[in-house]
């Protein structure tokens, strides 16, 4: 796999009211945003043979050239995906993978090479003249899932060391990525400015021309084509291509804008697109067909659909969807020309496809609204968008993008419809593209000028293009989805659901229903909340099988991809493992091992089925017992001299020294003692029925009542000279008073809605305290220890009790599970799973916690 304060102490008791409630059992379901993974070898194009190089398929290298020094100097290029950018390479004298030096990130668009790129590679020997071979890999992303990596092996290596000087690792600029050698290296440390690949326009005016930008808005080129220039798709070699509605023919453009070809077709083409094969598909309105090329412009075949066909899309399956403007309706043919499908949609302008397969159609004509069909043509939806909308297209996150020439605006809606936003864009604009960073290019056709948005809406810029800018296209698609039948189903995974202790294994299995045969890669992958990945390859056919150790804790989510020799990437549903620390069991065979405390040497519990307060170091041992025959401690502390408790059951306050052997009776004859602190000089508890707060001597003498008329008090925390403690009757009640008595003041200055805190404890001058009973009510609050308006931290628990830090995370019960989040709030982990946790308490690099239902007490690092 590849990773990625003082502490205070207190020696203030836990309340224990909540361990005498009937306790429920809750799963915190935890979801991820992390995002999907990819396949590698999706492209099966013949590979580069250079200098010394052999390229894996889908990735070009020629010209190595392995210095003395260790120096390797090498052209390398893609063709695996319409972008990748490169983060880390490196070299072996083995098959196996090699660690890898971060480079600057490198960005490749399908086809383009960077030549000269230099690294560090070992050397089994630095003589001149002798022989090296090995393999080189990359580790990269792609934007369809960003923040995720992936590493391949680019290319072997087969060469003889020459002579070299320094060698330093460079990296070519990406605004002079291409073939040829003749290029400007970067020093490592230079900062290259993020690029989201060129956009081409275009121009359906006078000018007869497709205009290209840079990401940047620069104009690179402006390029003739024939007559009317209506529609454009940019294919996988990065050839642009182009409809000319005046001239009746298709312009085929190199990714430099050199004229590759022309070729008639139909009447009037309008609409464009190019399905998985490469072969490109034309809308023709005059002739109210469709025609298909090959990638070399012969001709497919022609096939009749309904009248004035304008937009065009391509789906997973490769079926191919017309929007028929002139007999409103929408089209469905197979990649081999057969009508599968008619569904009836008034107006339709364009087409787009969704990840669900789900088909987008802009209905133009007075409408204002967008209509989804489903894969089947069933319809889903129809939703208002501006007046006249007219292009279409779906970004990565599945959300729509409608340009409207009516209303000037581009709208923005979600993949179920509701509006996200409307963002202006002059100029009757009529198409639109995103690329992939996810900015929107938008065509003005009015201004002739291409705007920009950014993914919220926001204007990145507005660029000069040629005469009434008509359609935009850039180098990304967004990913489609694999078919149905090839999306892999795992079946099984050993936690279910639920987690396991750092360092054991988990073991995944998956089952890949239908699809086409053979699967050319299978990979397993594994993203984690803590940003690690890494990818573990997994030979074989149907069953598919992987195992994983995590050492660090968190949730990690686990995916498996299957590429099939079609091209798709099947991707399964993330299976989501928590891993755990490792607890470690203290003592065993307690009957109700309940409230505890530290003195840092030993820790203290109170058994309350048995009736009795044991002891054992921290580290582990066997429990002595210090007092026998209690009739139901519920609160206990410690001065580091002696341990106190309160006997609810007897009404009774004793104390023992930490060495034993005779407790002694502080107070007795009292009404349901229950929590309980100390200073080292004076033993603080509450009285729940009697409504008190009450002091004695840890020497012993008369009790003193110091706050009287507190509606049942509970659990007591004694900090920075001033008592605090839980009045759960009293509504939403923690109260103060100095530890030399007075009234009790409430710290909740503020309207809050909920009542009942069910623990608490003080850090930093923060009460953070447990509320809610179950049903997602239960939360997390803070407020300070002057008093004021409890704030919500963590939300959506279900019953929340005792809660303890270490200063920097929280840690809390709820149901049979401890809980961990940061401190300043976070998205809660599993951080131990007990039968019954009771009570915990955190000290030197552990929370040590009795789990009343097992009878066991334990210890977990934090």
């Amino acid at each position: 796999m590849r990773g990625q304060l003082p502490r205070s102490k207190s020696f203030s008791a836990q309340s224990a009211m909540e361990y005498l409630m009937t306790y429920g059992w809750s799963i915190l379901i935890l979801a991820v945003v992390l995002g999907a993974l990819f396949g590698l070898g999706v492209f099966n194009g013949a590979a580069s043979i250079g200098s010394g190089c052999i390229a894996q398929s889908g990735y070009l290298c020629q010209q190595a050239v392995l210095s003395s020094n260790g120096t390797l100097s090498v052209d390398i290029g893609q063709v695996a995906q319409p972008q990748l950018t490169i983060v880390a390479i490196g070299c072996s004298d083995t098959e196996a993978e090699p660690t890898l030096s971060p480079i600057i990130s490198l960005r490749l668009e399908s086809g383009q090479t960077a030549p000269g790129t230099m690294f560090q590679c070992p050397l089994v020997s630095n003589t001149i003249g002798s022989s090296f071979t090995g393999t080189l890999w990359i580790e990269y992303t792609v934007p369809q899932y960003p923040g995720v990596t992936a590493f391949a092996e680019l290319a072997t290596l087969s060469t003889k060391v020459a002579k070299g000087g320094p060698g330093v690792l460079t990296m070519v600029s990406s605004s002079t990525l291409s073939s040829s050698s003749s290029t400007t290296l970067l020093s490592s440390t230079t900062t290259m400015t993020p690029c989201s690949g060129d956009v081409w326009v275009a121009d359906s005016g006078g000018g007869d021309q497709v205009t290209e930008l840079a990401c940047d808005g620069s104009t690179v080129g402006t390029f003739s084509v024939g007559s009317n220039p209506s529609g454009i798709a940019i294919d996988q070699r990065g050839n642009v291509w182009v409809t000319d509605f005046g001239s009746a023919q298709v312009t085929e453009l190199s990714s430099s804008g050199n004229v590759i070809g022309t070729y008639g077709t139909g009447s009037d083409p309008s609409g464009i697109a190019i399905d998985a094969n490469d072969d490109v598909w034309i809308a023709d309105y005059g002739s109210s067909q469709v025609t298909e090329l090959s990638n070399s412009g012969s001709l497919i075949g022609t096939f009749s659909v309904g009248s004035n066909p304008e937009g065009i899309s391509i789906d997973s399956d490769d079926d191919v969807w017309i929007a028929d403007f002139g007999s409103s309706q929408i089209t469905e043919l197979s990649n081999s020309g057969s009508t599968i499908g008619t569904f009836d949609v008034s107006d339709p302008r364009d087409t787009a496809i969704d990840s669900n397969g789900d088909v987008w159609i802009p209905q133009f004509v007075g409408s204002g609204q967008i209509t989804e069909l489903s894969s089947s043509g069933n319809l889903i939806g129809t939703f208002a968008t501006g007046v006249n909308p007219y292009g279409v297209a779906i970004d990565s996150s599945d959300n729509v993008w409608v340009a409207d020439t009516g209303s000037d605006q581009v709208t923005k809606l979600s993949n179920s419809g509701s509006l996200l936003g409307t963002f202006s864009a002059s100029g009757n604009p009529p198409g639109l593209a995103i690329d992939s960073s996810g900015n929107v290019w938008v065509a003005d056709q009015n201004t002739d000028q291409v705007t920009e948005l950014s993914n919220s809406g926001s204007l990145i810029g507005a660029f000069a293009v040629g005469n009434v800018p008509y359609a935009v296209a850039t180098g990304y698609i967004a990913p489609r989805g694999p078919p149905d039948n090839q999306r892999p189903t795992l079946t099984s995974y050993s936690a279910t659901p639920g987690s396991l202790e750092a360092g054991s294994a988990v073991s995944l299995s998956a089952t890949v229903t239908g699809g086409e045969l053979p699967y050319t890669n299978e990979q397993w992958y594994v993203a984690s909340t803590d940003s690690n990945s890494s990818g573990v390859g997994v030979s074989g056919g149907y069953g598919l099988t992987s195992n994983d150790v995590e050492s660090t804790p968190g949730t990690y989510y686990y995916y498996v991809i299957v590429t099939g020799e079609n091209g798709y990437s099947a991707i399964s549903p993330p299976l989501a493992v928590t891993f755990t620390p490792e607890t470690e069991l203290l003592a065993s065979g307690q009957d109700g091992p309940f409230v505890l405390t530290t003195d840092g040497t030993n820790l203290y519990w109170a058994d309350y089925g048995g009736q009795t307060i044991e002891s054992m170091p921290l580290a582990g041992g066997s429990p002595t017992t210090l007092a026998t025959g209690q009739g139901g401690v519920v609160g206990i502390a410690t001065d580091g001299t002696n341990v106190y408790w309160t006997d609810s059951g007897s009404g009774e306050v004793e104390e023992e020294p930490i060495g034993g052997p005779t407790n002694t009776l502080l107070a007795n004859g009292l009404n349901y003692p229950f929590g309980i602190a100390t200073d080292g000089t004076y033993v603080y508890w509450t009285n729940f029925d009697g409504s008190t707060v009450d002091s004695i001597p840890v020497l012993g003498g008369s009790p003193t009542t110091l706050v009287s008329g507190t509606s049942n008090p509970t659990q007591l925390i004694l900090y920075d000279g001033n008592l605090y403690w839980i009045t759960p009757n009293a509504g939403y009640g923690i109260y103060t008073a100095p530890d030399t008595g007075g009234s009790p003041t409430s710290v909740n200055t503020g309207p809050y809605g909920l009542t009942g805190p069910n623990g608490f404890t003080i850090y930093d001058n923060v009460i953070y305290l447990t509320v809610g009973n179950g049903g997602g009510s239960g939360a997390i609050d803070t407020v300070p220890v002057t008093g004021g308006t409890p704030t919500p931290l963590i939300t959506g628990l279900n019953t929340p009790t005792y809660i303890t830090t270490d200063g920097t995370n929280l840690y809390w019960i709820d149901g049979s599970d401890i809980y961990t989040a940061p401190i300043g709030g976070g998205t809660p982990q599993i951080f131990a799973t007990g039968a019954t946790p009771s009570d915990l308490i955190y000290y030197g690099g552990y929370i040590y916690w009795t789990d009343g239902g097992s009878g066991n007490v334990y210890r977990t690092p934090t």
